[in-house]
């Protein structure tokens, strides 16, 4: 008995530390208010990297896959790795909230506790191993970021972009929830072991209610990551919340449920793959189309990254439908390197935000070569990663999934989305053409003032995809080593 409450307590501190930080966040923000804002932020980021600490502590205590709470969680090394990116980039993004929220003159100690419940979330999502535990953890993940899409009270488009999520989200919900229902109707069960057995033996109409059941789930989850057709609130809410949200959006969220969907489509549903994977294909080129195309008329440009995080995301979904262990670990590779790269992305959009105004449009960056070059170099690295332009990791994480798209024999759509990336460069580098090339309006001229931290922890991202891009080989191997722990059951 002693050894069982000590190994439940090792695999859920991580999630109940960070609980516990929200809690006594929350508390200060009403007793202080304003006055323990400082305390607060650097609480907040303490407490980020012990939970970062716990879970390496986990990666000793724990050499092989556990199954905890009766089978609700699985801690293995997947669900590790899943929750050491959601602290890592929750981190980052947190580093650049406190100065946006000073700017805009918001209450920082709300902000910081919606962002860690919304963070457990994730943690819990992570080692989900039983569909209500993820279907909850979710939930816990998105109410959180519902409010802070509506955080600046005074932005119309703020509260705009807010509404939308909500409503699709609450839809998204709506789908999971029902999806959930089919799939237990038929398996009588909610474990995902359990389900992918009986999935296995299914036949007739237990195998259509299967599938259905799989079709709604698919569609929640590509409503939480803004995948075609899926994605009507994703550019409003990138434009409409606050910089500092956007942000805390593109990172750790994704990541979470990504995680997850891999987790899922690996062990639930894998005896019937070569029927949902289809639906990826048929979701995945859906993204890939509308994604760059609706990209490429784009001024704004927190609009335009919104549009492109769509194509990401159906270009990892190919890998993901291609399922061999080479694309499960390219989609790992993609993801990972994505996650990291549009993070450095939008923390550069952040920096140069102004007390004069904010960077809304591609033409507020012409001239930036000349006003801060480091930073201009950074973004271009980083723009050109998204592109898949060589030498940067980008180039790589692509190449890894056509690869595993010709391994499959997905010849047709190797070459559809080869087509896009092509798309995908105009827009990309009209990027670096204003930033070298163009010369600024007068009313936006200014020399962005940046600190030495937030010049260099942005730098990292930088050096990331251009280090990453030309000695890849320790993260695709250990992307591949991961998932060498068995996900199926």
């Amino acid at each position: 008995m002693g050894n069982f409450v000590a190994l439940y307590f090792d695999a859920i501190l991580p999630s109940a530390f960070i609980l516990t930080l929200a809690c006594i966040v929350l508390l200060l923000t009403a007793f202080f208010k304003h006055k323990a804002d400082g305390w607060i932020y650097y609480s907040t980021q303490i407490g980020l990297f012990v939970g970062i600490g716990m879970i390496l502590r986990q990666y000793w205590c724990f050499p092989d896959a556990v199954a905890i709470a009766q089978g609700r969680f699985r801690l293995d090394h997947f669900s590790m790795l899943g929750s050491l990116l959601v602290l890592a980039l929750s981190f980052f993004a947190l580093f650049y909230s406190r100065k946006e929220l000073i700017r805009q003159q918001l209450a920082i100690g709300e902000y910081f506790s919606l962002c860690l419940f919304s963070i457990v979330g994730m943690l819990v999502m992570a080692t989900a191993y039983h569909f209500l535990t993820f279907y909850i953890a979710l939930e816990l993940m998105s109410f959180p970021l519902y409010i802070l899409c509506a955080y600046h009270r005074g932005s119309s488009k703020g509260s705009e972009a807010a509404l939308k999520y909500f409503v699709t989200g609450a839809l998204a919900s709506g789908f999971l929830l029902y999806g959930i229902s089919l799939i237990y109707g038929v398996t009588h069960s909610f474990s995902f072991v359990d389900v992918g057995l009986a999935a296995s033996h299914a036949s007739g109409g237990e195998m259509v209610m299967l599938l259905v059941g799989i079709a709604f789930i698919l569609a929640g989850l590509a409503f939480k990551l803004g995948l075609a057709p899926f994605h009507m609130w994703l550019p409003d809410v990138y434009e409409g919340a606050p910089p500092s949200v956007t942000l805390f959006l593109v990172g750790a969220p994704k990541i979470a449920v990504l995680f997850l969907l891999i987790r899922l489509f690996q062990t639930s549903f894998i005896p019937l793959f070569e029927h949902w994977s289809e639906m990826l294909y048929l979701i995945a080129a859906l993204s890939l189309l509308v994604g760059n195309i609706a990209a490429l008329t784009q001024n704004n440009l927190r609009r335009m990254l919104a549009y492109s995080s769509i194509s990401h995301m159906g270009f990892m979904l190919l890998a993901l439908a291609a399922s061999a262990s080479a694309g499960l670990s390219a989609a790992l590779f993609y993801m990972i390197s994505y996650a990291i790269v549009s993070l450095g992305a939008f923390a550069v959009i952040t920096l140069l935000n102004h007390h004069k105004g904010t960077v809304e449009t591609v033409s507020d960056l012409a001239g930036l070569s000349r006003r801060h070059p480091w930073l201009a170099f950074i973004m271009m690295m980083l723009i050109f990663s998204m592109a898949g332009i060589p030498p940067t990791v980008g180039f790589v994480a692509k190449l890894s999934i056509l690869l595993s798209l010709l391994a499959a024999g997905q010849v047709a759509m190797a070459v559809f989305a080869v087509l896009m990336s092509v798309v995908g460069l105009y827009y990309y580098l009209r990027v670096i053409k204003v930033m070298y090339f163009d010369e600024p309006a007068k009313e936006v001229v200014y020399a962005p003032v940046v600190s030495s931290g937030s010049l260099a922890l942005v730098s990292l991202t930088g050096l990331f995809a251009l280090l990453l891009g030309i000695f890849p080989a320790e993260l695709l191997t250990y992307c591949q080593t991961v998932l060498t722990y068995p996900l199926q059951i």
